[in-house]
């Protein structure tokens, strides 16, 4: 890829802030060639048909997003909806995983 194309407007638009949540999510939950997507689609993760869109999505969880928070699964083993889902630091998320052992 371009070098100047991660400088672009497009690449932050994509790929950075609710946006790339948005794009990330559905990329773990629909896309069989993705890596991640055993551990989300492949095991029934997945987001309501309203989050298709963007706008959809940013209807239900633009309040509360700031730069530098990811989205998170409040449940792990329930998929992405309003009720589910919270914006939180990568460290709270990481924190926040199936292979998670707390001691």
């Amino acid at each position: 890829m371009n070098r100047n194309f991660y400088n672009s407007k497009e690449y932050r638009k994509r790929y950075t802030g609710i946006y790339g949540s948005w794009y990330a999510m559905k990329q773990r939950c629909g896309n069989p060639n993705r890596k991640q997507f055993m551990d989300y689609g492949g095991r029934g993760i997945s987001y309501p048909a309203k989050w298709e869109s963007f706008a959809g999505f940013s209807e239900d969880m633009n309040k509360g997003h700031k730069r530098g928070l990811v989205i998170d699964r409040i449940d792990v083993n329930k998929g992405y909806s309003k009720e589910n889902c919270r914006w939180v630091t990568r460290k709270e998320s990481n924190r926040n995983k199936r292979n998670t052992i707390l001691i």
